[in-house]
């Protein structure tokens, strides 16, 4: 989770989601306390740090699934690209 909040202003379905999503995981880690500009981007590459594979959707055009990408095949991941 980039930061604490990040749903705050979601619309309720979304929130509802969010939350049964979250109900299924073993582990929340949350990046930061409040948002910043650079929020997503740490939130990415602390995905990336921890996972030992990556499942990527991506349709190959800039932005921060193409930078999480580059920088976990920096790292040596192992990435496993779901194209769209």
């Amino acid at each position: 989770i980039p930061y604490e909040g990040q749903a705050d202003h979601w619309p309720p379905a979304d929130r509802l989601r969010r939350q049964r999503l979250l109900n299924q995981c073993d582990l929340e880690t949350v990046v930061q306390h409040h948002y910043t500009k650079g929020c997503m981007l740490r939130r990415n590459r602390a995905m990336a740090d921890a996972a030992a594979l990556l499942v990527t959707v991506y349709d190959g055009g800039p932005g921060g699934t193409a930078a999480t990408i580059r920088y976990a095949r920096q790292k040596g991941k192992q990435i496993l690209p779901l194209w769209y």
